[in-house]
Order: structure tokens, then sequence, then C-alpha cells
């Protein structure tokens, strides 16, 4: 009865939703006329943004719920404290989160990067400004991509945040990511009937936090792949799990045709989801009826998807597997991770996938784990062969980007070689010599993690220095304007775009400059209104060890007489053009007594004064305040003969730039605290 009473209630929830929805869309339309439903509108706009945070979290609660459910057996190695899985859940969110935040931190890519500058700026930013942006661009082609989830992310923190910032939009890919691997982790342990909570989450973490995939972990923009993969595991994990019919399962498909319009690998979804559907009934006739229906949705999402499908692109046949040979090569390159450069091991890394697949027909019916292992390792091996065709010129390896996709396929594998060990029998030498294939396909795994993760840290020590040039060089062309300077250097090393000409035309742009990240904008340009002699002298005499700017001024209590320089600073009225907020960079020992910064309302005389948390010392620290509505001014006093402090001028920045800058910088010690107690709580288990 219960059971039925909540169905009733989902159902009753979901035809009140769709009347609300068609009544507000009709209401919509007769107020602002049917024929501007076609432009993405403010409002629209938000519906289509509340919908899509919707699906992605009530998807999200299902599959994590099944978690929690009281299961139906009562063994005791399935039956763990709900408190003890959220907590370790958590943990693992956070332990990825903040790997993820110390990467940004040690890499920072300030500035929008090669396809960003097109992708959002031009095709969804200016004409989103302008009233011209229509629903079909948001779905229109990105290369072979349809890019629809990341257009409204982007779009949606430009909005909330009033700046383009790339830091801003890497902080919440990351944090997709890390609810991916919680998702990945909860469906892995609720698969094999609650047990080895721990081991699964060691080995989630591992997978997902470390750096092998920096590329889309730096790149706000390669938000398209997390948009994928957490889609996918949605779309496998409510799917195969569940009855037709259910709110989990058409969650589920739902999530599948969500998929088509992240990255051009979301046709594949269905194909994986009719996979596993295909084996179950393969094993267990009585589910044939389920099955066929799950085959037709399939069918159905696939034909949608085929019809989405991009046209071959002649720009990009040079990157395609030329032959069968090169071809075989590149997906035994693709499927052999993390021992990309050796084609053969893709042999030893999907062995147990096909030791299940080989002796599954042996028992029936199949078991939730085989299902998820043959679910995630088909959707791996039908991404490698996608990505060897299209990217696999010459029989190459894998790109970076493609690092998180492949990676399903270790913890595939890994749930396949589980499943077998834990198949019931006695513990024979058989299950023993199981138990020693598991400890040493894990060993041969970590072996070819810790070489790939060597690999990416020298790549990124490459990047690291590019990703400075290129902020460097676009931040001195928003400062000075020397058009000459910016042509003449080398693109993608000095510039983070392939053409200067197209970069010099959007930095050109009155709107792209007005919403570019605090990084590279224009500071506020600071006149003194009132300036004593013997202090706050423009750009010195600096002490040898506080850092210099060339492109930004600075006023610092110091003169002839040193730290013994008093004096008082009252600058111009200024004003903000994006009335957010304004980080100060402040040095010295602001902070002390009798020294002072603040900017004053010329409405109300209110102030509001600039403190750092710490002093900054010999070098500069960023302080952020609310940019008043009007007019302001910035007033410095030094009263004191023993100290001294400096500040440079302002620079504009979005309240979400600031919460994400914060994160970023403060990831250590969370990321250490985290990584400690995850440790502590897995030694306290085992004693």
């Amino acid at each position: 009865m219960s059971g039925g009473r909540q169905l009733l209630s989902l159902r009753s929830v979901a035809l009140v939703t769709v009347v609300a929805a068609i009544a507000i869309a009709v209401s919509v339309g007769r107020q602002i006329g049917w024929n501007d439903l076609t432009r993405v509108t403010p409002i629209a706009f938000a519906v289509a943004l509340t919908a899509a945070l919707a699906v992605v979290s009530i998807s999200a609660f299902f599959l994590l719920r099944a978690a929690f459910e009281r299961p139906h057996t009562t063994s005791a190695t399935s039956h763990k404290p709900r408190w003890q899985a959220a907590l370790g859940l958590a943990m693992l969110f956070l332990v990825v989160f903040c790997a993820k935040l110390l990467l940004m931190r040690s890499n920072p890519v300030t500035v929008p990067y090669w396809d960003q500058w097109d992708g959002e700026g031009a095709a969804i930013f200016v004409p989103f400004n302008d009233g011209t942006l229509s629903w079909q661009s948001m779905f229109a082609l990105h290369n072979e991509h349809r890019i629809f989830f990341s257009r409204l992310l982007a779009l949606g923190l430009l909005t909330a945040n009033g700046q383009w910032d790339p830091r801003l939009e890497q902080v919440v890919n990351a944090a997709l990511h890390s609810l991916t691997a919680v998702l990945v982790a909860a469906l892995l342990w609720t698969a094999s009937e609650r047990r080895y909570l721990e081991p699964l989450l060691v080995v989630c973490a591992i997978t997902f936090a470390l750096p092998f995939g920096w590329e889309n972990t730096l790149a706000g923009f390669q938000s398209a792949f997390y948009f994928l993969l957490l889609f996918s595991v949605l779309a496998l994990g409510l799917t195969t799990t569940s009855r037709p019919g259910t709110a989990r399962w058409w969650l589920g498909w739902l999530c599948a045709a969500c998929s088509l319009v992240t990255a051009a690998g979301g046709l594949l979804t269905p194909l994986a989801i009719a996979g596993v559907t295909l084996l179950t009934i393969a094993k267990d006739r009585q589910e044939w009826p389920h099955a066929l229906v799950n085959v037709g949705a399939a069918a159905v999402v696939l034909a949608l998807g085929v019809a989405l499908m991009s046209p071959a692109l002649e720009y990009h046949a040079a990157l395609k597997a030329q032959s069968a040979t090169a071809f075989r090569l590149a997906i035994a390159h693709n499927l052999a991770w993390p021992w990309i450069d050796q084609a053969l091991s893709s042999l030893v890394m999907w062995l147990p996938l096909a030791a299940l697949l080989a002796t599954a027909f042996r028992q029936a019916p199949i078991t939730r784990l085989e299902q998820v292992a043959v679910g995630l390792g088909l959707w791996v091996v039908l991404n490698a062969a996608a990505i060897a065709y299209g990217r696999g010129a010459g029989g190459g390896l894998p790109a970076i980007r493609y690092m998180d996709f492949l990676s399903l396929g270790f913890l595939a594998n890994l749930a396949a070689l589980v499943s077998l060990v834990a198949r019931p029998r006695p513990l024979t030498f058989t299950r023993r010599l199981a138990l020693g294939a598991l400890v040493g396909w894990l060993l041969f795994a970590m072996v070819g993690l810790d070489r790939l993760v060597s690999r990416a840290m020298t790549d990124l020590s490459i990047s690291r220095q590019y990703a400075a040039n290129q902020a460097s060089n676009v931040r001195r062309f928003l400062m000075t304007g020397d058009l000459d300077t910016l042509l003449s250097q080398a693109a993608l090393v000095e510039l983070p775009y392939p053409d200067p000409k197209r970069l010099a035309t959007l930095l050109q742009d009155p709107y792209i400059r007005r919403i570019l990240p605090a990084t590279v904008r224009k500071p506020l340009q600071v006149r003194p209104r009132i300036a004593t002699e013997q202090g706050f002298v423009l750009n010195g005499p600096f002490i040898d060890s506080l850092p210099r700017d060339p492109l930004q001024s600075a006023w610092l209590s110091l003169s002839a007489q040193g730290r013994k320089a008093r004096g008082r600073f009252e600058s111009e009225s200024l004003r903000c053009e994006l009335r957010r907020r304004l980080r100060f960079q402040v040095s010295g020992y602001l902070g002390w007594e009798h020294q002072y910064l603040a900017i004053r309302e010329l409405s109300t005389g209110r102030e509001t004064a600039i403190t750092p948390w710490h002093l900054a010392r010999e070098d500069w620290r960023d302080v952020i305040v609310p940019c008043p509505e009007g007019e302001f001014e910035i007033v410095a006093v030094d009263d004191t003969d023993g100290s001294w402090f400096g500040f440079r001028e302002p620079v504009e920045i979005g309240w979400a730039s600031a919460a994400a800058e914060w994160l970023i910088q403060s990831s250590r010690a969370p990321f250490i605290v985290f990584v400690t107690m995850a440790v502590l709580a897995l030694a306290v288990r085992r004693t």
C-alpha cells in the first residue's frame, strides 16, 4: 500500500508539474509574443536552467537513495550504518574536489582558452547581451558536439557573477566531476550488496582525484565532458536497475536523452544500456518483457541522437584513423589505460571483463555488480572506439581530455574482477588463485597509473608557463592597446587563441572587454585629489623585496624618509562598471594602529574599511569589498612613523569569482585534513 501511495504521489507531482509548465508557457507566450519564444530571454533561460538543475539533482537523489535503503539481505557484511556510508561519500566528494582545487592553485589558467573565445564569448554571451541569442544557437553544433548544457552553465555563471571567469567555471566543473565520483562509488557499493565500502572509496578517490586528466580540470570550456560522464552514469545506474515505468526508469532515460546534447559521445549511452539489457535477457529469459521496453527506449533515444549527429567535418578529416591498422592501434592504446603507451597492455587491463563475459552464462541470473561492470565497460569500449576512429590518425596516443572517459574502464574491470572473486565457492586453490590475480592486477594498474601521472606532471610544467604567458600578454594588450605587439606573438604559446588577428577583434569588442575576468581587466584609474608630499607616493620608492607590476599603479606610504613618512590620500571620485565587488591588493603593515584604508560613498559618507586578514608585509594580499552603487573615493591614512603600507588600483571582480578564488587559494589545508581523516577512519575501521 505504501509503495502504491508513493507511486501515486510521484505521478501526481509529475502531472502538476507538467500542467504548471504548460500554463506558464501559454502565459509567457501571450505576454511576450510567440515569436519571441525562439529567443533566449532572461525568463526562458531561468526556466531552462532550473529544469536542468532539477533533472540532475532529482536523478542523483534517486541513485543515491538506493545506497541508503534498507538492504533486503540481513547479511552482516551488507549491513552498514547509514551515517558511515554518508560520511564516506561526503569525504570522497571533498577529497576529489580539493585535489582539483589544488591543481588549479598550482597551475592557474585565468583567461579563456582557444575554442572558448568563440564558443562562449562570441557565439553566446554577445548575442545574449544584444537580445538576439536563439535556442537554435544554444543547441547548435560546436565541431562534432552539441554542447547545450555547457552553454547553459556558462551563461548561468555569467549572469549570476556578472563576469566571464574561467576559474569560476573550473571550480563548478570540479564539483560536477566530484559528484560523478560519488555517484559511481554509490552505484558500485549498492551493486556489490553494500560490501567493500572503504576499498571502493579509496579506488574512486584515486581514479577521480589524480591529475591525469588535467586539461579538463584547467579549461573551463571542457564542462561538456564532465556533463557527458555525469549523465551517462546517471542513465546507466537508473535504467539498468529499475523496472520500466517507474520514476527512476523515466529519469534514467531522460538523462540518456540529455547526454545527447553534452558531447558527441552521448550517442553511445543508449547503446551501452541496450547491451546490458541484452546480456540480462540472455541469462534470464523471463526478463524479456522488461528488456523489450528498454531496447525500445534505447532505439528511440538512439534515433534522436542520430538525428542530432554532426555531419563529417572536412577540417577534421586529417585527425581520423586513415586505415584499419591505425584504428586497431589507437583503440588498443585507449583501452590500455593507464598504460596508454603500451598497446598490448590492453589485453591485461580488460582481462577481468573478458573473463566475466566468458563465464557469465554459467550461472543465472545476472548480478547487479555484473550489470554495472558490463554497462560501464561497454560505455568505455564504445567511446574508445569512437575516439580511435575520430582522433586516431597514425594510431597515436589518446589526448589528455579523454583520460577521464577511459579511466572508467579501470573501475569497470575492477568491478568485474571483484564479482568473479565474490562468486560463492569454497575457499579452494582456485579462489585463492583468483584473489592473487586481483592483487596482481591492481598492482599492475597502479604502476601504470604512476607512470601516467608522471607524464601528466611533465606536461603540466610546460602548460603552466604557456598559461602565464597568455594571461600576461592579453592583460598587456588590454592595458596598453599595443596591437602590433599582440599580433607578433606566437599563437597558443604566448596567446590563448590560434589566430592573433581574431583574438584582437574579440578583445576589442566592448561587451567582451566589459565582462573579462579580474586577472586581465583594466583597473579603475585612481587619481589623487588630496595627497601629502611625504606619504603615498605613486609607484615608489619600492622596497626591493616587494613585487612590482609595471602595468598597474601603486600608492605607497614611503618617500625619501622611508618608513617614517606620514600622509593622507584621498582620490578623485570613482564609479564601478559592473557594480559587483572590488579587489584591492595591499602590501606592508595595514592593520596596525594609525593605518587606515577605506572606500567612502560620496552620497552618504559611509566608509568601508579595507583590511587584510593577515599582514601582507613585503608582499601583496587581496582584499575584496562590495562596490558602492554610486560614486565613491578611496581614503588612505598613515599616521605612524614606524611602519608603511601600500595599495594598487582596484579591479572589479564578480562575487562568485571572489568565492571561487577563495576556495582555490584555501584548498591546501582542507585537502590535507580530509585525506588525514579518511586514513584515520580507515585505520579505525580495521582495528
